[in-house]
């Protein structure tokens, strides 16, 4: 009887895994006619605006190879292979794995996180530090800034690695910091919010802020869709709500071509395996 049992348990898993995929296509349908919608409204961005944002996050090739760090699926990035001389990383977020933040230090590079809202993780390496706090736009507990984050363990001029997940704070974040203790990081990850926003004109003037002061002194060079949240259909193209992009500093970069880098990367996972994972049209591109 056992035996019988067992053998449904992949027969259940299959069934799962077909209404995780219905539903995830379901939401981004209903998605995508919300934001046909919404492109109609007067007020709204029009299509050129949209595209001059959304080509900021253009991916460039970098002229150094990407190498993976992390775990398998949600928790790894893509980053160059340039860590050597690097000061310190920080990253603010802290998730249940530390995978991430575990191989950087192992590396020799101590590693600072921050998130008010977990506890301090039971596995970190000698090399790390938790701060209970939330990194922001201001000095105010629960809250304290980049800049003040960083300059407790690492008030000098070096080099830095950033990676931030914290889940749409990322705007008021980079809107504060300074732009000095932004270029001090050779290397920046960021997981970014709520794209299909793109139509709210305030959200619009927020990411185009962003994305314009990262751009100054770093250039993307990985772009990597998080398929955990369903994508959407703008304009004739396909977006994700939610997308990790790699940065690295202009100086460093040893390709000037400018050349796009193809996507997707072979080292690159979908966040979840289990659920669709389509591929992201090249929207930066969109005219």
């Amino acid at each position: 009887m056992f035996h019988k049992f067992a053998d449904l348990f992949p027969l259940r898993h299959s069934i799962s895994r077909l209404n995780r995929a219905r539903r995830w296509h379901s939401r981004s349908s209903r998605l995508s006619k919300s934001i046909a919608a919404q492109s109609m409204v007067q007020g709204a961005p029009a299509r050129s605006e949209v595209a001059r944002v959304l080509s900021l996050l253009t991916p460039y090739d970098c002229g150094m190879p990407l190498k993976r760090i992390g775990t398998r699926y949600d928790g790894g990035y893509l980053i160059p292979d340039d860590l050597a001389g690097i000061e310190a990383s920080f990253s603010p977020g802290v998730a249940e794995t530390l995978g991430f933040d575990l191989e950087i230090a192992r590396t020799g590079i101590p590693t600072h996180l921050a998130d008010a809202s977990v506890p301090q993780p039971a596995n970190m390496a000698p090399n790390m530090s938790f701060t209970d706090a939330f990194i922001g736009a201001e000095n105010s507990a629960p809250f304290i800034t980049m800049d003040a984050w960083v300059g407790k363990f690492s008030s000098g001029s070096g080099d830095l690695l950033l990676q931030m997940d914290i889940e749409g704070a990322e705007y008021d974040v980079i809107s504060a910091i300074e732009p000095t203790m932004l270029e001090r990081f050779r290397i920046i990850v960021i997981e970014f919010h709520g794209l299909d926003r793109i139509l709210d004109p305030d959200f619009h003037r927020e990411l185009d802020s962003a994305l314009s002061k990262l751009n100054r002194n770093h250039v993307p060079c990985h772009f990597h869709p998080n398929n955990a949240a369903p994508y959407f259909q703008l304009f004739g193209q396909t977006l994700p709500q939610v997308f990790e992009v790699t940065y690295i500093r202009r100086d460093r970069r040893k390709d000037d071509s400018m050349a796009v880098a193809p996507l997707p990367h072979p080292l690159d996972e979908p966040n979840v395996a289990d659920i669709p994972n389509p591929a992201v049209s090249n929207f930066w591109a969109m005219t």
